[in-house]
């Protein structure tokens, strides 16, 4: 019994701080750095609470991933400066360079041209 006990409390342990390690860098990684912008081609603008948003992902989360879009979530307070900066009205938005592509309509006829 007390075998088991020693193995079971390091791998509780274990688990938990992987647990820990994973949330946090998971909860992290949605605050989008000034350097990731500007290496950034693709950069989409979103929000959580955005149902065009949503249908986007849902329906052209494969094409996005695969040009390796960079996705900014606006729903993070971190991430709002980028709303003034880069002149933000609505979401979804898509950045390729300069050139500013506003509303599922348009980013789905861009991405179909890639």
């Amino acid at each position: 019994m007390k075998k088991l006990l020693y193995l079971l409390i390091p791998l509780i342990f274990c688990v938990s701080l992987v647990s820990i390690l994973f949330f946090t860098t998971t909860e992290d990684s949605k605050v989008v750095s000034e350097t990731q912008i500007k290496r950034a081609k693709f950069i989409l603008f979103y929000r959580k609470d955005c149902s065009d948003c949503k249908e986007l992902l849902e329906k052209k989360g494969q094409e996005i991933h695969q040009k390796d879009m960079l996705l900014v979530d606006l729903t993070e307070k971190a991430n709002q400066k980028y709303q003034e900066e880069y002149g933000l009205v609505s979401v979804p938005t898509l950045f390729v360079g300069k050139k500013e592509y506003i509303g599922t309509q348009y980013i789905t006829q861009y991405l179909e041209t890639l």
